[in-house]
């Protein structure tokens, strides 16, 4: 779907000064790095997502399987514990000095610890250091992911003509369902070529490996990229926020609650989706390791089309109003996806994960756009970046091994659904509060520059 990126913004009523225009190479510019770069990161989390399995046998042998893929899964949470520290430190980097430095550091903690994870020799070798290797290495992660997430929310609105800002934003979340379908279809290529034993001796490493170039050419993208023109206006004006973060809990404590509110959906969603799913169905509903991951990668693929799609719309219809509704409909929808996918029937298990995915997508489209015209310039990094990740150490990380823990403990194969719905309604809740914490000073349409 064609978008044209030229409109002009409208001068904002009030404005000390007229804002900067971005023109349209710049902006392309600023998007595809953006995206791309965030992308490479994404590969990183979605590859060890998919070899949750596989990462399981390797690092926490000798127990039963349902308990390996629970450690698996708990180290994988915990690199969202340390996220909000990432996002206190690159948020408030951000905003004091610019969002490109951090974008360039974040690209290269992220690849550089993912590929010491495919490295990393394994239990049978250096036994419990490797397990607690592997911890400090997402611990690593965690950090990064804390400050990519905020910059790169900032860069791709900051850098959108206004009526196009929903559709420049869903870049963020187009590229990070990118990131997962090619990872999934990565692993889903080395669990159709290779056997089981290959895949575990050596093959799991290769998509780890990957990240390193990867890595490289996500750098070289973002070094090329210049400052965001509202933060230049915030330079020019000698407004930059001496204390972005303390400024944001003085000034807009109410806009950092709809903040955390609306990742509930995302976070929860997006995680059980790329990291829950393919081992629950495999381990679980009882369906072949290649058919989870396939069924997986169609879900992802849904997720990824109505993205785009999602955010079309929040530019046409205005972002609350398509949060209320995407929320609503995954509170209904979500029980009758899991019922799908959870009958051992394969074409039910992919018609179930297709509509979980579109309707996650449709809700991601204008979640970008709508974080971002939250806050000021002075702080906007910063507010994105910490109630985001907060949310998302407390919504996210916990996702897969809460739904496991919830299987195992009720028997009932459809219980990680209540996480999603659960989500759903406090995001539900977080939109329709939408005006209220703006105050109705930052609105769909108007320009993202340093006088707002």
């Amino acid at each position: 779907m064609e978008q044209n990126l030229t409109a002009t913004p409208e001068p904002r009523v009030g404005a000390v000064n007229p804002p900067h225009h971005t023109d349209i190479r710049t902006a392309r510019r600023v998007i595809v790095a953006a995206a791309l770069g965030n992308f490479v990161e994404w590969f990183d989390y979605g590859v060890y997502g998919f070899l949750a399995a596989t990462i399981a046998k390797v690092f926490f042998p000798g127990t039963d399987p349902t308990t390996q893929i629970i450690a698996a899964i708990g180290v994988f949470g915990v690199g969202f514990l340390i996220r909000p520290i990432g996002a206190i430190i690159f948020g408030s980097h951000a905003d004091k000095h610019g969002r490109k430095p951090v974008m360039l550091f974040t690209v290269v903690l992220m690849s550089g610890a993912t590929f010491l994870i495919g490295v990393l020799p394994t239990y049978q070798a250096i036994g419990l250091w490797a397990p607690a290797l592997l911890i400090v290495i997402r611990l690593l992660q965690g950090i990064g992911a804390g400050g990519e997430v905020g910059s790169v929310t900032v860069v791709l609105s900051e850098a959108a003509p206004p009526r196009r800002r929903g559709f420049a934003g869903s870049m963020s979340p187009v590229s990070s369902f990118m990131a997962f379908l090619t990872a999934s279809t990565l692993v889903l290529l080395l669990n159709v070529s290779l056997t089981p034993d290959q895949l575990e001796a050596w093959g799991w490493r290769i998509p780890f490996l990957l990240s390193l170039p990867l890595g490289f050419v996500g750098l070289l993208l973002r070094w090329r990229l210049e400052e965001t023109v509202p933060f230049k206006q915030l330079v020019d004006e000698n407004r930059v926020s001496p204390a972005p973060v303390r400024e944001v809990f003085r000034k807009s404590p109410g806009a950092m609650l709809v903040m955390g509110g609306i990742t509930a959906t995302t976070a929860v969603g997006l995680w059980m989706l790329v990291t829950y799913m393919t081992s629950f169905l495999s381990n679980t509903v009882g369906l072949t390791g290649t058919q989870s991951i396939l069924t997986t990668v169609l879900g992802v693929a849904a997720a990824l089309l109505f993205t785009l799609l999602g955010g079309v719309l929040s530019d046409r219809f205005g972002r609350r109003r398509m949060l209320i509704i995407t929320t609503s409909l995954l509170v209904v929808f979500v029980y009758p996806c899991f019922l799908l996918a959870t009958t051992g029937n394969l074409p039910s298990a992919i018609a179930g994960l297709i509509l979980f995915g579109a309707l996650l997508g449709l809700f991601d489209g204008g979640f970008t756009a709508a974080a971002a015209e939250l806050f000021p310039t002075r702080y906007r990094t910063a507010g994105v970046a910490l109630p985001f990740n907060v949310g998302a150490a407390i919504f996210g990380g916990g996702v897969p091994y809460a739904s496991a823990w919830l299987v195992q403990a009720t028997g009932n194969q459809q219980a990680g659904a209540w996480l999603v719905i659960l989500a759903a309604a406090i995001s539900l809740l977080a939109a329709i509060a939408i005006p209220a914490a703006t105050h109705g000073r930052f609105l769909a349409g108007r320009p993202l520059d340093a006088n707002d």
